[in-house]
This record gives structure tokens, sequence and C-alpha cells, in this order.
């Protein structure tokens, strides 16, 4: 079977405590409520770009929150007019969705936070695998412990520092 471990970098200097606004990432988020929406809380001192959910409920209340945000109800759209300002994605959907969501990001150059489960099959999990390149069966970034959801921001930021999505983080 496919065994798969949570792996994460922290950092001591929080967003907040950053002095230039371009040091800001520009995050899109694929998924708005529920669980995204608690991934989407602690991103707040990011520059939130875009947000997308099929559930224009959700989206609306995403939009009121995130005034400047472009708002999208397909991913695979949101991708195509905004990638050039993008920095990073979070993925928060059905199941179904992360993988899919996760592979345009990454192959785009984006550096992706995908809620678990990472895939939906041994299949997604195997081309993303072979997207990364990687040769351990791993996640690429996925969080899988409920009480580090506050760190979603410092995962992203780390995960920008650490160079090119399809490299892979961790051990």
């Amino acid at each position: 079977g496919m065994a798969s471990i949570g792996v994460g970098v922290w950092s001591s200097c929080s967003r907040a405590e950053s002095k230039s606004p371009s040091e800001k990432l520009n995050v899109a988020c694929v998924g708005t409520a529920n669980q995204a929406r608690f991934s989407i809380s602690n991103l707040q001192s990011e520059n939130i770009v875009a947000v997308c959910d099929i559930d224009d409920k959700f989206l609306d209340k995403a939009v009121a929150d995130f005034p400047r945000a472009k708002r999208f109800n397909d991913f695979r759209k949101m991708f195509d007019e905004m990638h050039g300002e993008i920095d990073a994605v979070t993925v928060a959907t059905p199941d179904h969705i992360h993988a899919p969501a996760s592979m345009m990001a990454m192959k785009l150059g984006k550096h992706c936070f995908t809620q678990k489960p990472l895939t939906w099959s041994v299949y997604e999990a195997r081309k993303l695998r072979e997207f990364a390149g990687l040769s351990l069966p791993r996640p690429l970034a996925e969080e899988l412990h409920a009480d580090r959801h506050h760190r979603a921001a410092s995962l992203v930021e780390a995960a920008l520092r650490m160079g090119s999505p399809a490299q892979g983080y961790g051990a």
C-alpha cells in the first residue's frame, strides 16, 4: 500500500512581522467553505488575489471578506486568467478535486497547500509523484494533522522559500 507522512517546515518569523508589502504572497484559494474557510483565515496577512468556489453562497462570503480578490466558479478559468499574479494556492474542496486542482497549480509553477487527502486514488497519487519527480511515495504539500491547521500560512511561506514546487518538499 501507499503510506504517507506529513512534512512541514515552520518559520519563527510570522508574515505579520514582515516590513515590505512585496514580501507578501499572492494567494489563490480553491474552495472557500468549511475547512477552506479555516485555512483562508490563517492567510489573512497575505494578499488573497483570487477565490474560487462552485457555490455562490460561499463565494459571496469570501468576496465580502476579501473585496480585492477576483471571484471564480471554476479553478481552471482562475488559473488561465490569473496564473501570472499567483504565488501560492490553497486547495480545500471536495476530495475528488484535490489532485486535479493541485496538479494544475504545480504545472503552472505554483506552491500548493492541499487539504487531506491529497488524492482520491492511487493513480492520482502516482501522477502527482511522477510530475514532481519523486522516488518515494509521499505527499507534496499535504497537511495531515488537524492541530497543525493554524500553521497554514507558515507552510506556504516556507514552501515558497524552498524552491520549485516540482522538487517536492521534506525529507
